[in-house]
């Protein structure tokens, strides 16, 4: 098992830069790095750390942001849930976008008992989704079964919002809260 070499200052400092380079990262370099992740699941943690650590041995950007995303979750998720709790109190802290976001992000990768490159994916769209929203809008966010969802009294100006960005929205769920497992209800979608 992988052993935390930063304390949890750092842990959440690296996040939040983390954070912050994937929101201005691109889409098509956000789906070649999921793509990455996939691909180094199966790397024992000192390989991808030493991708990090040697760019200059032929890593490039995507494999670099693949690394560093596994390398985080992998810490996060030996977090005890007293660590995880201090840490996302820690990130809520700073009180701005990134802070919030790298609060759901741990969060995410601590609460969730799924693979470390399904965290690490998981992170990555949750990192670019609320990148695009307002503060007010995006900290009202709850996660849900690794998905984003918003309060229904919420909804509504999130999707309109969206629409103001250029975005879509194509059908509309409705789930109930059963822990960190959703119950689906109805899927609505809208007309064509």
């Amino acid at each position: 098992m992988m052993q935390r070499k930063r304390d949890e200052p750092q842990l959440i400092a690296e996040i939040s830069e983390f954070v912050q380079a994937i929101s201005g990262l691109s889409d098509a370099l956000a789906i070649k790095t999921k793509l990455r992740i996939r691909e180094m699941e199966a790397l024992p943690p000192e390989e991808a750390v030493q991708v990090t650590l040697q760019p200059q041995a032929g890593a490039d950007q995507v494999s670099m942001t693949a690394a560093q995303a596994l390398i985080l979750v992998r810490e996060l998720v030996m977090l005890s849930p007293e660590e995880a709790a201090q840490a996302t109190a820690q990130a809520q802290g700073r009180a701005d976008q990134i802070g919030m976001i790298t609060a759901k992000v741990i969060w995410l990768a601590t609460a969730l008992s799924y693979p470390v490159d399904d965290l690490a994916i998981l992170s990555i769209a949750l990192i670019q989704d609320l990148a695009i929203l307002p503060l007010d809008m995006a900290s009202q966010a709850v996660i849900l079964g690794g998905e984003i969802t918003f309060p229904a009294d919420v909804a509504h100006s999130v999707f309109d919002y969206l629409a103001t960005q250029g975005c879509a929205v194509f059908g509309l769920e409705a789930w109930r809260r059963k822990g960190n497992n959703p119950s689906w209800i109805a899927t609505m979608s809208t007309p064509t």
